[in-house]
């Protein structure tokens, strides 16, 4: 009898390492709380990947989705252009595609539904028209491409290295690395897992994301019709969505230690002309950004007037 698709994505998350779940799942330094508050359409995404993917290897179908260039021509198998976006084929590449699709849900949060809607539409599209000319260019070389959400993933990974500040920074034999570190391995697993196929939709999927930012023909702009907007806030968004993040208890970035009384007098006699440091000000994109990350207003404005404006700190902070 098949094991149900639930019960083999759970028995197959329980194989990814430790580490990888300790940084994955259950860290404070992701970028952006946890959970998918605010994230619906990358729940969607993550939950639907899983389902078709698990699916696809129970029910042997594994072979309806990998992008061929001959089978879309010649056998006019032109549902594969979609199909072939659905699910990964191992599940090496579950493993690391998932962690990442719901890592990069932070950026959902920055553009807004609406607009991560179009951002996504996009981006595909064009990462799919670049992959079909690029085997086409390439035929007898390279045949077909492997499946899965190559184009969400790496056009949000760009956006990701491009908008998102760097935080927890340390260094490894004089190397400088990040928490963003970690993503990009993540992601180079992820194409080493089926590298001689995966690299293509990878690139794809860079390109794509750097088209959108350079916002050509004013794409960040688009938006769907308002009738498909009003169709999805009132049937679909019910559905997906998920509870606030439990507000921190505390909140607020650790103050030095307290002069002692003997300092104080010693500094004011030594300096008894020196005015205090005036309050940093606050730049509103600055809250505007935190806030599409998902985090209080309030408390973003309070964090970021104590540390100066500084982002980084204040996303530390606040996580």
């Amino acid at each position: 009898m098949p094991t149900p698709p639930r019960d083999a994505l759970q028995q197959s998350l329980t194989e990814l390492p430790p580490w990888l779940l300790s940084m994955s799942f259950s860290s404070p330094r992701l970028f952006t709380p946890p959970g998918f508050y605010n994230a619906p359409l990358s729940k969607f995404t993550l939950t639907s990947v899983a389902a078709c993917s698990v699916a696809a290897s129970v029910f042997h179908l594994r072979h309806w989705f990998p992008l061929h260039l001959s089978l879309v021509v010649a056998g006019a198998q032109v549902q594969r252009l979609v199909v072939s976006h659905c699910a990964f084929t191992s599940s090496s590449e579950l493993l690391f595609g998932g962690v990442l699709l719901y890592y990069l849900r932070g950026i959902e949060r920055l553009y807004g539904t609406r607009k991560f809607a179009v951002f996504v539409t996009v981006t595909s599209t064009l990462a799919t028209l670049l992959n079909v000319s690029i085997l086409v260019l390439l035929r007898g070389f390279v045949n077909w491409t492997a499946p899965g959400p190559y184009a969400w993933i790496f056009a949000n990974l760009f956006i990701y290295h491009e908008r998102v500040p760097e935080t927890d920074k340390f260094e490894i034999l004089g190397i400088r690395f990040s928490q963003k570190s970690f993503v990009y391995l993540l992601a180079v697993q992820l194409i080493a897992a089926d590298w001689s196929h995966s690299w293509l939709p990878a690139l794809s999927g860079l390109v794509a994301g750097a088209v959108w930012a350079t916002d050509l023909f004013g794409m960040q702009s688009w938006r769907f019709p308002r009738a498909i907007e009003k169709f999805a806030t009132r049937y679909l968004a019910p559905l997906l969505q998920s509870p606030p993040p439990e507000r921190s208890t505390n909140p607020e970035v650790p103050r030095p230690p307290a002069r002692t009384t003997a300092a104080t007098n010693a500094a004011t006699t030594m300096a008894p002309n020196v005015p205090a440091m005036p309050e940093q000000p606050v730049h509103q994109d600055s809250i505007e950004l935190l806030v599409a990350m998902g985090f209080d207003r309030e408390r973003a404005t309070t964090v970021l007037r104590r540390v100066g404006g500084d982002m980084e700190r204040a996303v530390q902070a606040l996580l």
